[in-house]
């Protein structure tokens, strides 16, 4: 074992140097330097289990050439052996400061010379085998964190394929028996309206009827969209023609509530293998959240109500993919609600005023098209939805 290690012998005098190197060489391989610069060289080149170094030395002395080596992380662990004839504690101080593990008196004694350098080298080898151990043992726990992520987030994305399958058996069985009592409702509040004077005392309670006779069949239609959403032949279009129409549609509303909208989509960008209708779907339900999420924290119209849609190409080992990305610096999401955004049902709006599947159905629209739906949110800094859609998904 002690063949294999490196000794570097740093010493101005010609005899001393050749004598170690004598003494040595027959167990160990022995590099020599009477220049302190090049020993600094050789010593960051290929770093030796063991360094001689002299103390009294012209240009660099020991002490000089010990803190340089003590600078780089490294080559800390590196034993460095004094060689002086001076038998005097200041100098020993003064090294063991700098990292120095013991000192050489001259002249030697072949005896203690070699079982000190024995000693000092079986202690490096010791310390690079508890070193690579450790290091073993650092990537294996990487390894073992990255499997336990990959199996939590497996796992999280089973249940929420449990609580959809859940949800569209619950939707089958009662959407039909539901619909039909739900027109009924709303076209008797429809008649009810029309028939009662202006002014008449019933007129508000018909009216509260009838809204909540919509509301139901708008859960009920959009249980159905998450549930069975159905097979819609998939087209070649650009990002642009889906997010057109949805523009056309909220930018009236983003115009009255003084919400700045820019938006970067290159043109050059390929086009996307999709149901179209769907993507559509998808960006209305996320720029109408950036909305309410502006207006829930600057009511009115504010300097501060930006809205940012973006997209690029992402390059990646075996596909590429599109990533279209939304962005408001709206209230943001608290950390403690993050994870349950695309739960069916959840909503932090008041009641009432929302059914808690649009973010749902966002979710599913993006999965059945093999794409993912990541969200990153600093409350009442920003919230960013990033899509990515593969640009031929299988």
């Amino acid at each position: 074992m002690s063949g294999e290690a490196r000794i570097l012998v740093v010493d101005d005098d010609q005899i001393n140097l050749r004598l170690l190197e004598k003494i040595l060489g027959a167990q160990y391989r022995v590099e020599s330097t009477q220049d302190s610069y090049e020993a600094i060289r050789l010593i960051k080149t290929a770093p030796p289990d063991l360094i001689l170094l002299d103390v009294m030395m012209p240009h660099l002395n020991g002490f000089e050439v010990c803190g340089i080596i003590r600078e780089e992380e490294r080559l800390r662990d590196i034993p460095i052996l004094f060689l002086t004839g001076l038998n005097e504690a200041v100098t020993h101080v003064a090294g063991m400061n700098l990292g120095v593990v013991d000192y050489l008196l001259k002249p030697y004694k072949i005896e203690n010379l070699l079982l000190r350098v024995r000693n000092y080298i079986q202690m490096k080898q010791r310390h690079d085998q508890v070193r690579a151990q450790h290091d073993l043992l650092m990537q294996q726990k990487a390894l073992l964190e990255n499997e336990i992520a990959e199996r939590l987030a497996l796992e999280a994305r089973s249940q929420q394929m449990a609580r959809l399958s859940a949800l569209g058996q619950m939707a089958s069985g009662v959407a039909h028996e539901i619909n039909n009592p739900v027109a009924g409702i709303i076209n008797c509040a429809e008649l009810l309206k029309n028939r009662l004077p202006a002014g008449d005392v019933c007129l508000e309670v018909v009216e509260r009827i009838h809204r909540e006779g919509i509301r139901i069949a708008r859960i009920v239609e959009s249980l159905l969209s998450i549930s069975h959403p159905g097979y819609r032949k998939r087209e070649t279009v650009s990002i642009a023609d889906c997010l057109d129409p949805v523009l056309t549609i909220v930018r009236d509303k983003l115009v009255n509530h003084g919400i700045r909208l820019e938006t970067s989509i290159p043109e050059n960008l390929p086009k996307l293998t999709v149901e179209s209708q769907q993507i559509q779907q998808l960006l209305l339900n996320l720029l109408v959240n950036a909305c309410h999420s502006l207006n829930d924290r600057f009511p009115g119209s504010d300097p501060g109500k930006q809205l940012r849609i973006s997209a690029a190409l992402l390059e990646e080992k075996d596909q590429q993919r599109l990533c279209l990305e939304v962005y408001d610096t709206g209230t943001g999401i608290p950390p403690e609600i993050i994870d349950k955004i695309f739960d069916p049902f959840f909503t932090t709006k008041p009641a009432g005023t929302g059914t808690g599947l649009g973010l749902t159905l966002c979710h599913e629209i993006v999965r059945q098209h093999d794409g993912d739906l990541r969200v990153e949110s600093v409350p009442l800094s920003y919230t960013r939805f990033t899509v990515a859609l593969p640009l031929h998904p299988d």
